[in-house]
């Protein structure tokens, strides 16, 4: 399931020299992606035909040379670093999407420790069991039946960076969710980050964590 509920355009970050075809999108993503109405990007001539296939892919930044590669049914916008201009637009993105859509609540039949904290956007399953000083943190679903051990953070900012020309980094954010399945148990001071991208990370049921 995607996470945001936002709509942006590719002159809203772009000038109209290295625009060849304005569009909107929904939210950034990979190549891959099956998430819809999506922006993404294309570094090198061999990614060209997948993207170019993938008609949930509404709009491209890619280069010059590529630029042509791509239908008229998708936005085309050229940068001569396709993949840093991708996640600076991610970042700005991540900052700025809705997740009011997302379910939230403890169910009354959840055991959640007084000293635990639980954001609101974030919600517990039915016979569940969060223990003391763990931290639940937005955009998480804990499905039935599972156990959150002590310290153990879910939802937090993973660590991905992307290096810049001019050597520093960029960090990119985690812009997603986490899905934790029936019956999981993630032991603890485990650390659980969200996805980077607008879908939930998603830990099978019966899955046991120690890390």
């Amino acid at each position: 399931a995607m996470l945001g509920n936002g709509r942006y355009s590719l002159s809203d970050h772009f000038p109209p020299s290295v625009i060849v075809r304005d569009t909107t999108f929904d939210s950034t993503q990979l190549d891959t992606t099956d998430v819809s109405d999506c922006l993404s990007f294309c570094a090198a001539p061999e990614y060209a035909t997948r993207i170019s296939q993938n008609a949930n892919i509404k709009a491209v930044i890619t280069t010059a040379e590529l630029a042509d590669r791509f239908s008229d049914k998708c936005g085309v916008v050229t940068s001569i670093e396709p993949l840093l201009a991708f996640y600076r637009v991610h970042n700005f993105v991540a900052e700025t999407q809705c997740h009011d859509n997302c379910i939230s609540g403890i169910d009354a039949t959840a055991s959640v420790h007084p000293s635990a904290q639980i954001s609101p956007r974030s919600y517990i399953g039915r016979n569940s069991r969060v223990d003391a000083h763990a931290v639940i943190l937005d955009r998480v679903y804990i499905d039935d039946g599972a156990i959150i051990g002590p310290n153990v953070v879910v939802g937090s900012d993973g660590l991905e960076f992307k290096r810049l020309p001019d050597g520093t980094l960029l960090k990119v954010c985690h812009a997603g969710g986490v899905y934790v399945g029936k019956h999981v148990e993630i032991m603890a001071s485990s650390v659980i980050a969200r996805d980077v991208f607008y879908v939930f990370i998603s830990i099978g049921d019966g899955t046991k964590i120690v890390l």
